[in-house]
């Protein structure tokens, strides 16, 4: 493996006794990052797209996006699926993660993408810079 373009896929881990990523200590996180640094793999953290994620669960930044002055650049078939209810984000909006609303726990999710990449820079790990491309994440502007 040469890279990994997503850092959202590290909350997909858990240690020996399935004890999620997100509940590591920072020595833990640190230890994980020396081990991502001497590989040699590259890490696309692609934070851009996940906010978008995230802020699709907001109504006040969902309707934001709409009035977007960069929707003109969307197709049209991606204007329906990225800025309408039919977003596969936007339906997550009340659903509930262990008793709390899905915006809470994506926020966190954010936080932590964040706090790691920043352990993960501390670290020397290579990192790739983009954005991905999703929803108003477009080419050129992004």
């Amino acid at each position: 493996m040469k890279s990994i373009e997503h850092i959202e896929e590290f909350l997909y881990l858990s240690d020996e006794n399935n004890n999620s990523i997100l509940k590591q200590s920072k020595n833990g996180l640190n230890a994980l990052a020396q081990q991502l640094y001497e590989s040699g793999i590259y890490i696309g953290t692609t934070l851009v797209g996940f906010d978008f994620i995230k802020n699709c669960l907001h109504d006040e930044k969902f309707t934001a996006f709409r009035q977007d002055s960069l929707v003109k650049y969307l197709a049209k078939k991606e204007r329906e699926d990225f800025l309408t209810e039919g977003n596969d984000y936007r339906k997550l909006k009340d659903l509930e993660f262990d008793g709390v609303k899905a915006p809470i726990p994506f926020e966190t999710y954010f936080s932590w993408m964040k706090d790691f990449s920043k352990i993960l820079s501390d670290n020397k790990v290579s990192l790739l810079t983009g954005s991905d491309t999703y929803g108003l994440v477009i080419i050129w502007f992004s």
